[in-house]
C-alpha cells in the first residue's frame, strides 16, 4: 500500500466521521505493508500520470500497485477500466 493512501483515507474519514474513526481506519491499514515513495516510483508515476491523465495521487497509487504486482481495489471512478484495477462502483448514497 502506498504511504499516500494513509493520507487520503485519514483525511477523508477525518472530514466525514471525526478523528477517532480516522485513527481506527489508519490502524487497520497499517497492518498492510506500507510502501514509501522513492525517486523511482515518483518518476514512474509521473510518466503514468502523463500517459493516462491521472492526478498525482492516483498515478502514485496505480504505479506503486503495478510495480509490486498488486491488484488495486477502488471505488474511485478515475481508475475504471485500467489494467490491474478492480473497480467497484459506489452504491447510490455512498
Amino acid at each position: 500500500m502506498p504511504i499516500l493512501c494513509l493520507f487520503e483515507v485519514f483525511k477523508r474519514v477525518l472530514q466525514q466521521r471525526g478523528q477517532g474513526d480516522a485513527l481506527r481506519a489508519i490502524g487497520v491499514m497499517r497492518q498492510a505493508r506500507c510502501i514509501d515513495l522513492t525517486d523511482g516510483l515518483a518518476l514512474g508515476a509521473a510518466q503514468l500520470s502523463v500517459d493516462l491523465r491521472l492526478s498525482l495521487a492516483d498515478s502514485i497509487i496505480l504505479h506503486t500497485a503495478r510495480q509490486y504486482g498488486a491488484q488495486l481495489w477502488t471505488q474511485d471512478a478515475h481508475f475504471e477500466g485500467l489494467s490491474g484495477v478492480n473497480y467497484i462502483p459506489k452504491s447510490v448514497g455512498s
